[in-house]
Order: structure tokens, then sequence, then C-alpha cells
């Protein structure tokens, strides 16, 4: 790297110091591959302090600095003789020279390609070291590959063959159990068959019990509370005038039916027994008296009418 530096007459020689160690830092970035858009601020720009390694860092003046105009401007001129030179060309010798040139261009191509053949039939005939090498353990490790495969391949078939194998046994094993198991349950369902039946006949039990039970309760209650022509047709028929009479005080109790009721009536009151015969005895012979009346009267009738 060259570079033009103007003499420090218009700033102190510590600031030139600084300025010109920054600007190494920035053209050096330049050298490494480094552009604009990727450096810091601080190198972008040459700002900050002076860099360790100018320290103690000393330059001597040499002389002046070549005229970069100048040299810009004799180069210009310099061009455009150039130029004028080639508008002044022989074409037909430039002609000729540009076949050669391509055809020395294609030459060195052929050249270059022949060689190239050559070489690698040399390389073909001796064999690369580094090729075989290469062959050999790619060889190596796709042979490792297909081993690793191949076990797995192995493993899930092993995986998938016990499974299946495994389904036949608990589908043999289903169909050998089924009969047992249904066996079982139709005894569990004889077994809740009989409870049911056995509780049926508990309950239905129960309830003729409780039916007889209410038929004796009843019958006793009726036989207590009998009618007027079943006490008569029980008691004594000297007894039925004195029934008659009272028969309408004469009331079941808890422990009595009426016929009870009645006869406990009569041995309590004897007296009252002959005074119904008399009372029925009188009433005979006025029924009598009626009817002979009663026929006397029809018999004159019809004397009269005959």
């Amino acid at each position: 790297m060259v570079l033009a530096v103007a003499a420090p007459s218009h700033s102190t020689p510590k600031e030139f110091y600084r300025r010109l160690s920054r600007l190494i830092d920035h053209e050096c970035a330049h050298l490494r591959g480094l552009e604009h858009k990727h450096m810091p601020e601080a190198l972008l720009y040459s700002t900050g302090s002076r860099s360790e390694w100018s320290q103690g860092m000393t330059i001597r003046y040499l002389g002046r600095a070549p005229d970069q105009m100048a040299i810009l401007r004799k180069d210009s001129r310099t061009k455009a003789k150039a130029k004028k030179r080639t508008r002044d060309f022989d074409k037909p010798a430039l002609m000729r020279q540009i076949d050669k040139d391509d055809r020395a261009k294609n030459r060195h191509k052929v050249l270059d390609l022949r060689g190239k053949i050559a070489r690698a039939l040399q390389a073909k005939r001796e064999g690369r070291p580094e090729v075989r090498e290469y062959c050999m353990s790619e060889r190596l490790k796709a042979r490792e590959r297909i081993r690793i495969l191949r076990e797995k391949l192995r493993e899930e078939y092993r995986r998938y063959a016990y499974g299946e194998r495994l389904g036949a046994r608990g589908y043999c094993e289903r169909a050998k159990r089924a009969p047992k198991l249904e066996i079982q349950r139709l005894r569990i369902a004889l077994a809740d068959e009989r409870k049911f039946q056995e509780e049926m006949r508990r309950i239905a039990k129960g309830n003729r019990e409780r039916q007889r039970t209410s038929r004796t309760t009843k019958t006793v209650s009726e036989r207590r509370g009998e009618s007027d022509d079943e006490v008569r047709s029980n008691i004594p028929e000297e007894l039925i005038p004195l029934f008659n009479r009272v028969k309408r005080s004469i009331k079941a109790g808890k422990r009595l039916s009426r016929t009870e009721a009645f006869m406990k009536y009569a041995e309590e009151h004897p007296g009252e027994e002959y005074e119904a015969i008399e009372d029925k005895t009188d009433a005979l012979v006025r029924r009598l008296e009626s009817e002979q009346r009663s026929g006397r009267r029809d018999a004159s009738r019809w004397k009269r009418r005959r």
C-alpha cells in the first residue's frame, strides 16, 4: 500500500499523527477485504484516539509529493494520442493479426485439453490412491448403513410377527374360553332366575297370608255383626219373640256376636221371655178373631148375592 500524504502545515503534529494512524487503520481494513458498510463508525470516519501501534512513531519529510493532477493530465494526453493512432490503423493487417491471435488461442485451448485428457488417462491407468481410499471408505460406510438398516428391519419384522402371533393366540384363547364363559354366564343367569322366582314366591306367600288374615278378620267381624235372620236361625224358636222385641238393642261387641249377646240378655232377663210369648199369643188371638170376623162378613155377603 502506497499513501501520498500532504505535509502537516495546517494542523499540529499530534493531530497529524492521530489522523494518519486512523487513516492507515482504515486502509488496512480495506486490504483485509472489509467494505465501508461493514466498518464501525470510528473506523469508517477515522475518528477516535491515536492507535497504539503508532505511539512513538516519527515521520521525516523527504520532499514534495508528486502532482497527481499533472500525472492524470499526462495520461489523458497519452491515451488521446493512442486513440488517434488506432483511428489510422491498417484494417487488413489488423484482421490478420486478430485471426492469428484467435488461432493461437484455439491451439492453446486444444493443447490444454489434450494435456488434461492425457493426465486423466494416466490417472486412470495408475489409479489415484486417494480415490481408491475414498471409494473403499464409502463402500464400508454403505455396508455399515445397510447392516444397520437390516437390523432395524429384522427388529420390526420380529415385533410384527410377535404381534401377529400374540393376536392369533389371543383369538384362540378367547375361542377356547367362549363355551366356558357362556356356561358360567348361563349358570349365573339360572341362579338369578331361581333367586327371583323364590323372591316372587315369598312375596306371593306373604300376600296370601295377609289376604287370609284379612279374610278371617272380616269373617269374625261379619260374624259379630250378624243380621236378624241369622240370629233367629241360631237361637231356639221359643226365644224368637223375645228377640223380635229387643232386636234393635242387641249389638255385637268386640268379643261377642249378636247371637251371643242376645243369649246373654235372655239369661239376665228371664221374665221377659214369657212376656214376649204372651204378647205373641195375644197377637195370635187377635189375628184369628179378625180372620173369623172377616170370614163371617164374606159369608153374609155371599148369601145376599145369591
